[in-house]
């Protein structure tokens, strides 16, 4: 796992960001601009599951946000980092799950057939709309093909050998649910948070949408 600091100025709240399968800094790398109080750590890269979380100690207030397949990362390390709030988007507690994560098919079809051109159409899937789309391609991750694969298929060994002893039992705070998510379903997503939220929200966007790093804090207090 790679980890970078966007913001660190010793700010007493932190905000730890679990990021998605297949990314970097370069989505998100502007997202945190509008805070002022909190640092920014960013995790991604999921390859292994080494974090330093001693790192984290120091902040008085921590927050959790994680998206897509980095919400069950996050949820290895939830107790670790002990944070105040949890909050999860787009994404389940079962990365692999026909009925509450992505569809077994779906996972490993993606898994053995990356290449350039499939990862552009999960991009577009990922994004919802031509337009959006258009405006991630700016920004999206610079990472290789095999870096790719080596990440989903480590998640998906993690998964099997992990898939709920070493996962919180702490119910998060919010889901955070895009009805027009096609990556995690919202009707796989609603089942999946049932038992493991505090509060869900449904919200029109799809699986990819640029406020995802500040939509709880600006919307949601």
């Amino acid at each position: 796992m790679q980890t970078v600091f966007l913001k660190n100025n010793n700010a007493e709240n932190l905000i730890v960001f679990f990021c998605g399968w297949g990314m970097d800094i370069e989505p998100f790398k502007n997202k945190f601009d509008s805070l002022k109080n909190s640092d920014i750590c960013l995790c991604f890269d999921y390859q292994d599951v080494f974090l330093n979380t001693d790192v984290f100690k120091k902040y008085n207030n921590k927050t959790i946000i994680a998206w897509s397949l980095g919400v069950y990362i996050a949820s290895l390390f939830a107790d670790t980092i002990n944070p105040e709030r949890m909050i999860a988007i787009n994404g389940t507690l079962f990365p692999i799950d026909d009925e509450k994560g992505i569809a077994k098919n779906i996972f490993f079809s993606t898994l053995d057939n990356i290449s350039e051109e499939n990862i552009a159409r999960f991009q577009r899937r990922m994004c919802g709309s031509k337009s959006s789309f258009k405006d991630y391609i700016d920004i999206k991750p610079k990472r290789s093909i095999e870096s790719l694969k080596s990440e989903l298929k480590f998640i998906s060994e993690l998964y099997e050998n992990y898939s709920s002893a070493f996962i919180t039992k702490r119910k998060w705070d919010l889901a955070v649910i895009g009805s027009k998510d096609l990556i995690f379903t919202p009707e796989n997503q609603k089942k999946g948070w049932s038992e493991n939220s505090q509060k869900t929200i449904i919200v029109d966007e799809s699986h990819y949408f640029p406020a995802i790093p500040l939509l709880d804090l600006n919307l949601y207090e």
